[in-house]
């Protein structure tokens, strides 16, 4: 029993590292003004053009929309939350939203999602 156990453990571990990102702090992606947008990157400096990206609250699937040809998406205006992303022939990961408040002239403060090849994700500071 015990060395069954070892094995699942083992495979777990295993699963887990094959998929994993190097850069923990990379694993989640802060998203606010109430918008998910970001763009889908094959490689560095490439966008992953019309992939479909699906949104999910939990289990349940919210909006399907697809990459255009630089690889950017757009959900629109959610709620504030905890979601998971999904891009086909790329994986998933969390993200949060929070309302953020006016900057001033107009603007509102936002991150952008940039998803990279090795399966992490790069969250940056950005105005609309």
């Amino acid at each position: 029993m015990k060395r069954v156990l070892q094995l699942l453990l083992l495979t777990l571990l295993l699963s887990l590292t094959a998929f994993s990102c190097d850069d923990p702090y990379l694993r989640r992606g802060l998203i606010g003004e109430w918008d998910i947008r970001g763009a889908a990157l094959q490689e560095p400096g490439k966008g992953l053009a019309f992939a479909e990206v699906q949104l999910y609250s939990g289990k349940t699937h919210l909006r399907t929309t697809i990459t255009n040809s630089n690889g950017s998406f757009d959900f629109g205006p959610i709620t504030p939350g905890e979601y998971r992303l999904s891009i086909a022939n790329w994986g998933s990961f969390d993200v949060e939203v929070e309302a953020f408040s006016r900057i001033g002239g107009g603007q509102y403060a936002y991150y952008s999602v940039l998803l990279l090849p090795d399966n992490c994700i790069a969250a940056g500071f950005s105005t609309n």
